[in-house]
Formats: C-alpha cells, structure tokens, sequence
C-alpha cells in the first residue's frame, strides 16, 4: 500500500475553528437536514439523531482509479467525490429507517469549517481486526506519513482517536446528535489475478461513537464487485450500500432487555 502525507495537526487551529463553528450552536440550515418536527416518529417520539462525518479525502486509497479514469474520463478529483458522496448517501439512507440523520457532506460550504475543526481534533491508528491474531495497535503516523507495512494489510483498519476533549459533546451542542459515525478511510482494492473468479473489493473503515466517547461499533466493513465494472456510481450502488448495511448492524445498540416482573405467588 502507498504512503500519503499526512499535515501536522495544528492545536491551535482547532482551537480558532472551535470558537468560530460552534459558537454556530443554534443556527439552522440544510446541513442539519429537517426541522425538529419533522424528526418526530408517528407516536410523537423524537428520534435519536445521527450524525454522519464523511472521511478526510487525504484518507483515500484506490487501486482502480486508472481503470475507472479510461472509461469515464473523470479526473482523479472526481472519482474520489463521487465515492465520497457515495458511501455518505449510502449512509444516511439506512440510518434513516431508525434515526434522525445529519451529514456534514450534503452543503460542503457551511460545513467546511465544521469538517475542518473534526479533522485536527482526531487522530489515526491502524488497529488489528477483530479475530486477528495479533493483538498490538500499531501508530498510523511514523515520521510525518501515513503507512501500513504490507504483510499486515488485510489484518487491520483504521481507527479513529478523538484527541480533542470535548469534541462530541460540542457536536451535540450544535447539531443535537447523539450518535457520531465517522467513516474514517476508503480502500478500493484490484481484483487478485490468481483468483478463479477475479473480483474487486470495497473496504469500508469505520468508528462509531455515543455521545459519552463509548464505542458503538468500530471496524472494516466490506463488499467485493466486478473486476471489470468501472461506473463509480454503480459501484457505489452495488458495494457501498452492502457496507453502509453493514456498518448500520454494527453501530446500532442493542434495544434494552426486556423487564421481567414476577408474579407473586397466591396464598393457599
């Protein structure tokens, strides 16, 4: 896997975009999707509230974007959006059998600074799987870039460390939402030559957080397609509504166990 750079986090700067895009907390607009009423289930009960944050474009690996360019002709730029859009639409559709959906992608002019303040208040590890053997974290930035030895890739994801303090409870000031789910990376991995049936595959990486920073659900989420299916947005319809169901099963709390009562027993 190739390395990409990765800017120093500046504190300071998170401290600037606190103060200028959460002092926002009140204001309306199309960012925070319907109003309150509209928020309400059919029994008057209002929803929990999601908020979506789509993954930093820097956190974008593909090995398909050269197919994808010579039939389309789309730029580099351009596939990268169209699947950033992409799982983000994925996304809000199935969160919204259950919740009140936010994204902080659907108006990208008042929501960059938003964006902009999230990024530098989190930080990246690479994590072992679930179910892998090795149990060490390893750190996702070794001298300024952003690497995976080889030998580990289909070991770990990538996780997502909340540095700033008190940035979910800021979201929640501003947006209301309760539930924070940030796709964290995209990886759009060729088709292996040695397969019998050579398909693509989609890896989703994901964190899901409550509003008390207790993960929720956290992983890689995945779906293999055609090798030879270059359309972005069919391949956005066929892979990434598999794994936005999947991150969806896997972000969602149980439902509280039932109450037992139990029956006294009559006097004889």
């Amino acid at each position: 896997m190739q390395s990409r750079e990765i800017k120093p986090l500046f504190r300071y700067v998170g401290l600037l975009l606190l103060a200028f895009s959460f002092s926002q907390g009140n204001a309306q607009d199309d960012t925070r999707g319907k109003n309150e009423k509209e928020s309400l289930t059919k029994t008057g009960v209002t929803k929990q509230k999601v908020l979506i944050i789509p993954f930093d474009p820097k956190m974008y690996m593909s090995d398909i974007d050269r197919s994808i360019n010579r039939e389309t002709k789309m730029t580099f730029p351009e596939i990268r959006s169209t699947f950033r859009s992409g799982i983000d639409n994925q996304l809000v559709s199935i969160f919204k059998t259950k919740y009140s959906v936010i994204s902080l992608l659907r108006d990208s002019v008042k929501s960059r600074a938003d964006l902009q303040f999230i990024y530098h208040s989190i930080g990246y590890k690479y994590t072992v799987a679930k179910g892998a053997e090795k149990t060490v974290d390893q750190k996702a930035i070794t001298n300024g870039q952003l690497t995976v030895p080889i030998k580990d890739e289909e070991e770990r994801y990538m996780q997502i460390v909340i540095n700033q303090p008190g940035l979910l409870q800021a979201m929640n000031k501003k947006y209301g939402a309760e539930i924070f789910v940030f796709v964290t990376e995209i990886d759009l991995k060729g088709a292996a030559s040695t397969d019998q049936n050579p398909m693509r595959e989609a890896w989703v990486h994901f964190t899901t957080f409550n509003l008390e920073g207790k993960q929720l659900g956290t992983g890689l989420a995945k779906a293999r397609f055609e090798s030879d299916l270059n359309d972005p947005k069919r391949i956005v319809s066929r892979a990434f509504s598999q794994t936005a169901n999947q991150i969806f099963t896997r972000s969602t709390p149980p439902p509280p166990a039932p109450k037992t009562t139990v029956t006294p027993e009559k006097k004889k």
